[in-house]
């Protein structure tokens, strides 16, 4: 079956207010029909939801995608994570925006406008500094410890 044009927005009775938020913004702005559901449906060419590592919504996305669909994931940003009025982070299709972060110019204006200091540490006498996951990139990467286990 062929996916109609428009987009599903996909919401969760455990969004947060930012993802509420964020969610109504894009359907209110959006020049195509939507349709809210509190269950995927799967019938509109475009899925939006918020939050890719919630429990159950890989298995969705990767489902619509397989349908010929896309998927735009929304989460919090890497920074200026205040609620509902921060920075978020947007993926197209995949888990992380790593594609869309590679095409994005490497200068530090962007995050000279954030107050971010970035720094070059680097000795090759020195040490290997991981940064480690967050709690919830842990449990749905299932790398509970690993930084313990690369010590």
């Amino acid at each position: 079956m062929a996916l109609a044009d428009g987009v599903e927005i996909l919401t969760h009775p455990a969004d947060s207010m930012s993802a509420r938020t964020m969610l109504d913004a894009m359907r209110q702005a959006s020049p195509l029909r939507c349709l809210n559901s509190a269950g995927y449906i799967g019938k509109r060419h475009f899925l939006m939801l918020w939050g890719y590592g919630r429990p159950g919504n890989e298995e969705i996305v990767r489902h619509h995608i397989k349908r010929g669909g896309r998927a735009i994931l929304w989460d919090l940003g890497y920074f200026g994570r205040a609620k509902a009025i921060g920075y978020f982070r947007l993926s197209v299709d995949e888990w992380h925006p790593q594609r869309l972060m590679d095409r994005t110019p490497q200068d530090e204006s962007r995050f000279r406008a954030h107050n971010i200091a970035l720094r070059d540490d680097y000795s090759p006498e020195g040490h290997i500094i991981i940064a480690a996951l967050g709690r919830k990139s842990k449990a749905y990467l299932g790398l509970h410890d690993w930084e313990l286990r690369k010590a």
